[in-house]
């Protein structure tokens, strides 16, 4: 994806969001690189036109800690997004440890049989 997609997506109203600056797994990164990951993703994502009101992340590899949460606080992420396959639940779950779909976990045929995803949404 280059920043020419980016326009596009965000010009026809997609939500665009944060996977980090270099892609790294952020659980093995120190305070000041995580935050630096963030911050740098953010001044990236600001320049691109992205309504920083509505940020939210997904962890590159799923991988944060305690320190990557915090950060997000600090850096006014709204939500943040794992690996672990589920349906958020909004009134549980901590906003930024919230479980996804990936587009691998849903069923690519419209008249294909209803997955377990099909019926807990």
């Amino acid at each position: 994806m280059n920043k020419e997609h980016l326009r596009v997506m965000l010009e026809n109203g997609m939500h665009i969001g944060s996977h980090g600056y270099d892609h790294c797994w952020w659980n093995t990164l120190s305070k000041a690189d995580q935050q630096f990951e963030i911050v740098s993703a953010n001044k990236f994502l600001r320049g691109m036109g992205v309504d920083m009101r509505y940020l939210s992340v997904c962890y590159p590899y799923g991988a944060y800690n305690e320190e990557t949460l915090k950060l997000l606080d600090v850096c006014g992420v709204k939500a943040a997004f794992t690996t672990k396959p589920d349906v958020a639940e909004i009134k549980q779950d901590c906003r930024y440890i919230l479980p996804r779909l990936d587009t691998n976990d849903i069923s690519k045929n419209a008249n294909g049989i209803k997955d377990q995803w099909y019926f807990k949404a």
